[in-house]
């Protein structure tokens, strides 16, 4: 009974910290956000404002995380010790096959000739630490928290709970992205939202499978990073400035095989390490 009730306990508070997350993001990011619009005009002005409502959810769930459950807000994604070499591993993993599969697209792939070599290496170094909170701050309130709320005490997950709770999650994270312009503004976007479903599915699937989120924070934080620093698309969200940028307006099952193999090379790597 003692722990029924502290495992309700501590599911409440998450639901609470889940909600403050989404009012945060939401209404006083959005509210932000369109303040400040209001008098920004030059390009990195613009691409960092993409970034407000993050970094506002960000600070939510850092100050509701250190009151409410009195613990570090890095500790939700992982309660064990990281590996920092083996995320260092599976952040360049994530970068070669994802760089191998643009390789494809070379026909719609041209050189970025709209800023300069410097504008590109600030907007570089600007987007790494909004990067690292765009994703961390998605990676907490899209997957850890609807897991916590789930399983709040940490237990042992069933076949059936790992397949079903990273199929809800591919949908969670989709749902989020159908504003996203690759899915408005691109022809086939049926593959665009088959891939990020397969993303929220793929990084639940890992995240729940060994224990720990870092590796689903890592590959989501590089694969932002490649499409916003080395290659765009022409109808990216993120309007960065790229070394080289993918022309095309129509999505391929490419992009599907892709972010298959993708996951399925970083499991069999977690797996070789976890076996050691």
């Amino acid at each position: 009974m003692n722990l029924y009730s502290e495992e309700n306990q501590l599911r409440i508070k998450y639901i609470l910290i889940a909600l403050i997350s989404l009012f945060s993001w939401f209404f006083l990011g959005g509210m932000v956000s369109y303040t400040l619009s209001l008098s920004i005009n030059g390009k990195l002005q613009r691409f960092i404002l993409l970034f407000i409502p993050h970094v506002i959810l960000f600070l939510s769930l850092f100050i509701s995380v250190k009151v409410i459950l009195k613990r570090p807000l890095l500790s939700l994604i992982s309660e064990k010790k990281i590996n920092i070499k083996e995320e260092l591993l599976v952040a360049v993993i994530t970068l070669l096959v994802i760089g191998f599969f643009s390789l494809f697209s070379y026909k719609t792939i041209t050189k970025n000739n709209t800023t300069s070599l410097n504008e590109k290496l600030l907007f570089f170094l600007v987007s790494l630490p909004l990067l690292l909170i765009q994703t961390l701050s998605e990676e907490l309130l899209f997957r850890v928290l609807p897991i916590k709320i789930y399983s709040p005490i940490k237990k042992a997950i069933s076949k059936k709970e790992l397949i079903s709770l990273s199929l809800i999650e591919g949908i969670v994270f989709l749902l989020p992205h159908l504003s996203n312009k690759e899915v408005l503004e691109s022809q086939n976007s049926i593959y665009a939202i088959i891939t990020y479903f397969l993303w929220g599915y793929g990084l639940c699937f890992i995240s729940l499978y060994y224990s720990s989120f870092v590796s689903s924070w890592v590959m989501h934080f590089v694969n932002n990073l490649f499409s916003s620093a080395i290659v765009g698309s022409v109808n990216s969200t993120l309007d960065s400035s790229p070394l080289f940028i993918d022309t095309s307006i129509s999505y391929s099952p490419l992009i599907l095989i892709n972010t298959i193999v993708l996951f399925f090379v970083i499991f069999l790597f977690k797996k070789k390490g976890k076996s050691k």
